[in-house]
């Protein structure tokens, strides 16, 4: 609805738009409230190029949703779903993912700078230039994933095993340990996919 009314309004004031993003967290957070130890059910929304900085999503299923261009940085999505969501182009600087399904999901160039990714899955994900310096990708799932240009730069507790199972490698920045094993033990991986 956020996206709609962005999209359509004749209105360009930042000052409204910021009163949106609160009005929107104060939504989440009220649900919150009402369903306390439950998984929140917000499957199928459109959020695309909201700003919903430091917003509490935690144990929401949000899958099949579309945020794609926003701005989630210092959100908490611990222990949620976005299977098949639409996160194109969306940044999550420093958010907390712990845990987080991002099952079949669109994460092209997604930032991940800084955010803390231990235990996501993102099996059969589009990661193409996905940026995830400096993440921490403990236990982190990878299984069939295109990572196609992905900047795995300084990123934290990533190991070759997480990777072996991807679907492609190629053109991705990774540490030059990693890139080295990897390289040794799956050189397909480095091959340009077919279009």
């Amino acid at each position: 609805m956020c996206a709609y009314v962005q999209n359509n309004s004749p209105v360009t004031d930042d000052d409204f738009f910021r009163e949106t993003e609160i009005d929107i967290k104060a939504i989440v957070d009220v649900l919150r409230d009402l369903y306390q130890n439950s998984v929140l059910d917000m499957e199928s929304i459109d959020l695309r190029k909201s700003h919903l900085t430091d917003a509490d999503f935690m144990h929401t299923n949000l899958s099949y949703s579309n945020f794609s261009e926003s701005n989630l940085s210092g959100s908490i999505f611990t222990s949620s779903k976005l299977i098949e969501a639409n996160l194109a182009s969306t940044c999550f600087f420093y958010a907390e993912l712990e845990g987080t399904e991002f099952i079949l999901a669109n994460l092209n160039n997604a930032k991940f700078q800084n955010a803390d990714l231990n235990s996501a899955d993102f099996s059969n994900s589009n990661l193409t230039k996905a940026n995830f310096s400096e993440a921490d990708l403990a236990f982190a799932k990878f299984k069939g994933s295109c990572l196609k240009e992905a900047d795995f730069s300084d990123s934290k507790n990533l190991t070759a095993q997480q990777l072996l199972d991807a679907e492609t490698l190629f053109g991705a920045k990774l540490d030059s340990y990693l890139e080295f094993e990897l390289r040794e033990k799956a050189p397909h991986l480095f091959e340009k996919p077919a279009d």
